[in-house]
């Protein structure tokens, strides 16, 4: 236990110090290694947070280079390619949007992490202190991430080197924190006993930031377990959701990805369902297989009625041929006055006293 704690603590250690040293300031202190505590024996020891970059950093060429080398030792630090409303659907948690500043909940993570190491293993408040730490930390690498995107007020006067700099830390923190969110997952899900309501979907959110680390194969494990364990449950339409999503990208599990999404496109759940059948439309449209077009029998019938009613509305637009006008004999006049019985297409083919009715010189 004590080579595993270390094994969880001293990456997360090492990747926070030196981004801070690369910002040329002095780290905040540490909560004590859980390795060194009684906490030793307990195998849901957690890594404790990151502290954040501080203000008036002075970031030198030196300083960039080496934090340009933590992060990417740090693995993958920003979210899995999920679209808007595909990370809606995936986590309605109000701390994805509106995450708090990553200062405040590192000391609050802080805090929790000094007394999550002090609280017996067979505490029955533990399973809940766990919970906190794993939502805080996901809240915590949401709230780095958006500090890469734009950097807090506080650092406006920097220039473009430094913002460099302080992206990739707030990356590297964001890559620190799920990781410690995933290791607070596993231990609240290997905890005994553990009440309902602390562990009601933390096998979903520990997937789900499997695929936010860049974790295809544990996501996916992670993924399956949460089916097999409760295939009717609330959260089994995002997990089949986020199998579909993660597995898109492996042309050898296109068919699993696609049975996925089907089956989370035909969720109770709308914004898993509408989620599922954008991205299933997307895929199908870049195979050339656009959503919405019809069958071939369909587009036979189609065609086929569309050819009558052409050839009806040709036929009905037809001008109709002008009378032809009778040709005087060249030779002597003989009496052509037709009987009752001529045949006739107008009164002009009838004598003076007949008249054309129903195709017939009629006498009037």
């Amino acid at each position: 236990m004590r080579a595993r704690s270390r094994v969880l603590f001293c990456p997360i250690a090492v990747a926070a110090v030196v981004a801070l040293v690369a910002l040329g300031c002095e780290p905040l202190p540490w909560p004590e290694d859980p390795s060194s505590t009684d906490a030793t024996s307990d195998p849901s020891a957690v890594p404790p947070p990151p502290p954040p970059p501080s203000d008036g950093a002075d970031v030198t060429a030196a300083g960039a280079a080496g934090s340009a080398g933590s992060a990417g030792s740090a693995g993958s630090a920003g979210s899995a390619a999920f679209d808007d409303d595909e990370q809606a659907a995936l986590d309605p948690r109000a701390s994805r949007e509106r995450p708090r500043a990553a200062s405040l909940l590192v000391v609050e993570l802080q805090g929790l992490q000094s007394l999550a190491a002090a609280t017996p293993a067979t505490a029955p408040d533990r399973p809940q202190l766990l919970r906190r730490l794993a939502e805080d930390y996901v809240e915590l690498a949401h709230a780095a991430e958006r500090s890469a995107e734009r950097p807090p007020e506080r650092f406006a006067a920097a220039d473009a080197q430094q913002r460099e700099v302080l992206s990739r830390t707030f990356r590297s923190m964001a890559s620190t924190a799920r990781t410690a969110a995933i290791a607070a997952y596993t231990a609240l899900l290997a905890t005994r006993g553990a009440p309902q309501g602390a562990i009601d979907g933390a096998a979903y959110y520990r997937a789900l930031e499997y695929a936010r680390a860049g974790d295809v194969p544990d996501a996916e494990k992670a993924a399956l377990n949460v089916l097999a364990g409760s295939p009717d449950a609330a959260w089994a339409a995002r997990a089949r959701l986020l199998l579909g999503l993660e597995l898109a990208g492996e042309p050898s599990k296109s068919a699993a990805s696609d049975e996925a999404l089907e089956a989370a496109a035909r969720s109770s759940d709308t914004a898993v369902a509408r989620a599922a059948r954008a991205r299933l439309n997307r895929r199908r449209a870049s195979l050339d297989v656009m959503p919405g077009v019809p069958s071939t029998a369909s587009s036979a019938s189609s065609a086929s009625s569309a050819s009558s009613a052409s050839s009806a509305s040709s036929a009905s637009t037809v001008a109709p041929v002008a009378p032809v006008a009778p040709v005087a004999p060249s030779g002597p006049r003989e009496s052509t006055k037709p009987t009752s019985a001529t045949a006739c297409t107008m009164d002009m083919e009838c004598d003076g006293s007949s008249v054309c009715r129903g195709g017939t010189c009629v006498t009037m």
